[in-house]
């Protein structure tokens, strides 16, 4: 392998490790016994259920320590979020679907197919 061919392998793994683009459902319908983040259900607490979003990260492989961080980013994100949904009583959070892209182009391909 070449190194503009090892350089565009890199470039597109990281691009797709920062991807949290990949919507696996849209925002659900509530329903009367949707299930809390805890699992539970409450008749005080408005009832929520998760969209959930893919997140592609390199976790393994050259590039495992972007992959960690960019998860972690997108973590604390989804977390900020989840708390301004709920104070606004939206009804729904954010849930991540996470793949390990393993640094490799065609292993992120497979996974992007996977949460589609």
């Amino acid at each position: 392998m070449g190194p503009l061919t090892a350089a565009v392998n890199l470039l597109a793994c990281a691009v797709s490790g920062m991807l949290l683009a990949t919507i696996l459902a849209a925002a659900p319908a509530l329903g009367e016994d949707a299930p809390l983040p805890s699992g539970g259900t409450d008749d005080t607490t408005p009832h929520m259920e998760p969209v959930r979003i893919g997140g592609l990260f390199p976790l393994t492989g050259i590039l495992d320590s972007a992959g960690a961080e960019g998860r972690v980013a997108v973590d604390l994100g989804i977390r900020d979020f989840n708390a301004y949904l709920a104070e606004r009583g939206a009804g729904w959070y954010l849930e991540m679907v996470v793949e390990d892209t393993a640094t490799d182009p065609a292993v992120a391909l497979e996974k992007i197919r996977k949460l589609h």
